[in-house]
């Protein structure tokens, strides 16, 4: 499959996830979009080819560490996410001519329902339960999630469960009605 037709099926949820992630993270959606599509074009040879699935989640993966290292969260603390590698400038410029083009969605309108109180919530955690709650949030399955937060497998489900507490009480203090 050719790049272009699998970034327009992904649109829909590329870009509003862009907006959200650089709100979770500090970061600009338009860099976290651009850079995580430079990266993934840079990735495409090995990517073509692997099911949709496989695709999805890098890409899924890519936004994250790209809002990550964009965000000035890539820096090791109690665990150790994989920052993003910036993609070469080539990629960059290659990234900036793929359809469809960046639409800026408000990250505030995508923000102010109700029912965003938890992904508002996100920037508030502490930076491990922010990521285990990105990654739970983007359904990323545990077994690609524990490897790239630097977690073993057997601490991995007692952290999430820790984390998961901390955005339901960031959550509720803010008078939310609890993580999803």
């Amino acid at each position: 499959m050719a790049l272009a037709p699998f970034l327009v099926r992904h649109d829909a949820l590329l870009q509003p996830r862009a907006a959200i992630l650089g709100h979770a993270y500090g970061a600009g959606a338009h860099d976290v979009f651009l850079l995580s599509r430079a990266a993934l074009w840079d990735r495409w040879p090995q990517l073509g080819g692997a099911p949709d699935d496989v695709r999805s989640l890098e890409l899924t993966m890519l936004l994250v560490r790209t809002a990550r290292s964009v965000g000035g969260h890539a820096t090791p603390g109690s665990h150790r996410p994989r920052p993003a590698q910036p993609p070469p400038p080539r990629a960059v410029l290659a990234a900036r001519s793929l359809e469809p083009a960046w639409r800026h969605p408000d990250p505030w309108r995508l923000l102010a329902v109700r029912a965003a109180r938890p992904l508002r919530a996100l920037p508030h955690l502490d930076p491990l339960a922010r990521d285990l709650a990105v990654l739970r949030w983007l359904d990323v399955p545990a077994a690609d999630a524990a490897p790239e937060l630097g977690l073993p497998a057997s601490e991995f489900d007692r952290r999430l469960d820790a984390a998961m507490a901390q955005w339901e009480a960031v959550t509720a203090a803010a008078g939310g009605a609890g993580a999803p």
